[in-house]
């Protein structure tokens, strides 16, 4: 007698006279075709799939059916179909959030919300590319800015700074500077070998020496002494003076401000 078996696991008993009908099974309404039992073992279920393989329904011993093809295939489907879709979605939530920190951070870079009103944008700060002012410089104390040559002589001047200012002092004769010396604030410098004859003592005071153009860039003040210095030689004694650059008391030398040009003027050959 012929059976008939359903994917759902029903079997139907049917006759021979019947071969080549259809029934609807009662379980899930699946349209049934009655077949020859001696070619059951032959039939195939062409199932499209990923290969494009055909694969066989086998009776199994107590008369039900395993399905193997088309159920295992759109279970496939099914779960193709989710994990494109799952895919698709967790790009275009990656695309969004990207998206939208890329431009949360140009709106950062840009504008900046003051605090404490409503939307007014202020410009972003700036950060200061000012390279820091070096130290003032100053030459070593008693350097020799310029020496006319002569040294043959015995006069000798004790300049005293006792200012908060560095100083250069300068011994002019007949419109030529023989010495010119840097006196560092609050020390003393000794110009030794000054040949006779009247000098007139010129002085600049300031800050940060400028080595190119002998002269300081920062507070500068220019002065002279008003009486002149005469250095004499015999064959017992010798001249020498001591000065001060800043006022004392029961001082009897008297100075007067120059300008600049007067100051360099007769320094010709040591400027």
């Amino acid at each position: 007698m012929p059976k008939v078996y359903c994917l759902c696991g029903e079997v139907y008993n049917a006759e021979y006279a019947h071969i080549g009908h259809k029934i609807k099974c009662l379980k899930c309404d699946r349209v049934l075709c009655i077949v020859d039992p001696k070619k059951l073992h032959q039939l195939y279920v062409h199932a499209e799939s990923q290969r494009g393989t055909e694969t066989p329904i086998e009776p199994q011993k107590h008369g039900r059916v395993k399905a193997v093809g088309t159920a295992g295939l759109d279970s496939s489907r099914r779960r193709w179909g989710v994990a494109v879709v799952l895919v698709v979605v967790l790009g275009l939530i990656a695309w969004w959030v990207a998206v939208g920190y890329s431009g949360t951070r140009k709106q950062e870079r840009h504008e900046t919300v003051a605090a404490g009103t409503s939307g007014a944008l202020v410009e972003p700060k700036q950060e200061s590319t000012n390279v820091p002012a070096s130290p003032p410089f100053s030459l070593p104390n008693g350097t020799n800015i310029y020496h006319s040559g002569v040294s043959h002589g015995y006069g000798r001047l004790t300049v005293t700074n006792g200012t908060d200012y560095d100083a250069a002092a300068k011994l002019v004769r007949y419109g030529e500077t023989h010495r010119f010396v840097y006196v560092r604030a609050n020390h003393d410098v000794v110009i030794k070998d000054i040949y006779q004859g009247t000098y007139t003592l010129l002085f600049a005071s300031g800050t940060d020496w400028d080595v190119r153009h002998r002269r300081f860039k920062r507070d500068k003040s220019f002065s002279k002494f008003d009486e002149v210095l005469y250095f004499t030689v015999t064959d017992t004694q010798y001249s020498t003076y001591r000065v001060t650059l800043n006022p004392v008391p029961a001082g009897n030398a008297h100075t007067s401000d120059i300008d600049e040009s007067e100051f360099e003027g007769p320094d010709a050959a040591g400027h």
